[in-house]
């Protein structure tokens, strides 16, 4: 009986994996990325190397399509960019989300998502270590055969506000929009502007302020048109209103991605796979430059 069970369960499984791989796309990649991070009050400034893993993977199941995503980033900042007494540094971060979105006519999708950042010290210190939880809505919305564009508004928060030493991304709302243009049947081109804020960031009298604007790209190399080289810079400023310390971060990076069901990122834009918001989990990372 155990027997029966266990093949019938294998060969739904497998019935089940095999129709969502013939409506699925995604991508695997990697990335590497130069940063200078400056603090102006303190003429504060350090150049970190920083390397993530991320991933991707969507599927459709009538006229929905569900994403998974996730990522894997390490920086080599030391406590010196905060100038403060915690003899802390940014330990590797990880982020995990999902999204879920509905056709809406023949060229648009809506939808929410929701996601969890953590970006810890290391070594690890859990006064100094800020997680953040949030959610929100988004669409996607293909103008024409090459432009698309896409939103998200969400509200976020610091699970663990009762005990670190500042807020974080604690109560915080956030909105992102961003365009992407297919410049060839090889080259996609994405810009995008993001801005958040709360009422507690390093303190309860000092407000958070949070912005980013980033363009990137991605060309296809190969006959295949699976493997595209990644590319990109961003500027992004992290302020506590009232307090004199604030963080400035600019980045450029270059990587690699594999993609499988899509031939570009023009084709895994309108599949849904917009990416999760920057904010959140950076700001949380750059809350102890505050301090």
């Amino acid at each position: 009986m155990q027997s029966n069970t266990l093949n019938i369960s294998v060969a739904l499984f497998l019935a089940f994996a095999s129709s969502v791989s013939a409506q699925s796309v995604g991508y695997i990649g990697a990335e590497y990325g130069n940063n200078l991070g400056l603090n102006p009050n303190d003429v504060e400034s350090q150049e970190s190397n920083s390397g993530t893993v991320s991933g991707a993977f969507a599927f459709t199941f009538g006229n929905a399509t569900a994403v998974l995503e996730g990522n894997y980033r390490t920086d080599s900042y030391d406590s010196g960019i905060a100038n403060s007494p915690f003899d802390v540094t940014p330990g590797p971060q990880s982020e995990a989300g999902i999204h879920l979105l509905f056709d809406v006519g023949s060229s648009s999708k809506l939808g929410g998502f929701a996601g969890y950042g953590t970006a810890p010290t290391d070594p690890f210190t859990s006064a100094f270590s800020y997680n953040v939880a949030y959610a929100g809505l988004e669409a996607v919305h293909a103008v024409n055969d090459r432009l698309t564009l896409f939103a998200q508004a969400g509200y976020g928060d610091n699970p663990e506000k009762a005990t670190t030493a500042s807020g974080g991304f604690r109560e915080a709302t956030f909105g992102r929009i961003g365009a992407s243009y297919a410049w060839s049947d090889r080259t996609t081109v994405i810009g995008e502007a993001e801005y958040g804020g709360n009422s507690y960031y390093e303190d309860s009298d000092e407000p958070g302020d949070w912005w980013t604007v980033a363009l990137s790209g991605e060309t296809t190399v190969g006959s295949s048109g699976n493997l595209a080289i990644t590319y990109g810079v961003r500027y992004a400023s992290y302020d506590a209103i009232n307090d004199p310390d604030y963080g400035n971060e600019t980045s450029v990076n270059l990587g690699v991605r594999y993609m499988f069901g899509a031939g570009s990122r023009a084709e895994l834009v309108n599949a849904g796979i917009v990416g999760l918001p920057w904010l959140p989990r950076r700001a949380s990372l750059w809350t102890d430059v505050m301090n």
